[in-house]
C-alpha cells in the first residue's frame, strides 16, 4: 500500500527518475532486524506473487501470544493488495531509508551504479543496492553506512 504512494517515487522529472532502482518482481528478501520485545511484528518479507505463500497476513498486538493473527482469511490492503510482490523497499538503517528512489540515490551514489557521468569508484562500487537492498544491514562493509542512511 504504501510503496506505491508517490513518495515511494522518484517523481515526474527524468533528473529525478534517473535514480529509481527497478522493481524487480521475482526479488525475494527478508530483514534481518526484529524488535526484541514480545508482541513485536515479525521480520519484514517480500516474495513473488507466485511463490507458496501467495499473499501476506497482518500483525495484530492484541492477538495471540506472539502478536500474529492467523486464520482470518486473506487481508487486502487499502489498495486492494494482497501479495507483497515488488515491495522490497521498506526502510533500512538508522533513518530508515525506503523506496525505489532513495535506494537507488543510495545505489548511485555509493554502489555499485556509475550513473550518467561514468563514475566507477564508489565507496561500495561492487554492492547494487538495488537488486540486494538488505545489504545495508547485512554486509559486514556496511556497519557505517547504516547510520548514515
Amino acid at each position: 500500500d504504501y510503496q506505491e504512494s508517490p513518495e515511494f517515487t522518484c517523481g515526474d522529472s527524468p533528473e529525478d527518475a534517473q535514480f529509481a532502482c527497478p522493481v524487480i518482481s521475482n526479488m525475494k528478501t527478508k530483514s534481518v532486524s526484529k524488535l526484541p520485545f514480545k508482541k513485536t511484528p515479525p521480520p519484514l518479507e517480500c516474495y513473488p506473487r507466485s511463490s507458496d505463500v501467495p499473499y501476506t497476513g497482518f500483525f495484530n498486538p492484541g492477538g495471540r501470544s506472539n502478536g500474529i493473527t492467523n486464520g482470518m482469511g486473506i487481508v487486502p490492503s487499502r489498495s486492494g493488495r494482497t501479495d507483497v510482490e515488488g515491495c522490497c523497499w521498506w526502510g533500512r538503517g538508522a533513518l530508515h531509508t525506503k523506496g525505489v528512489c532513495s535506494l537507488g540515490k543510495i545505489n548511485y551514489y555509493l554502489g555499485n551504479a556509475k550513473g550518467f557521468d561514468g563514475r566507477s569508484n564508489n565507496r561500495y562500487s561492487d554492492m547494487n543496492f538495488c537488486n540486494d537492498p538488505e545489504a545495508i544491514c547485512t554486509d559486514p562493509r556496511t556497519m557505517k553506512l547504516r547510520w548514515e542512511v
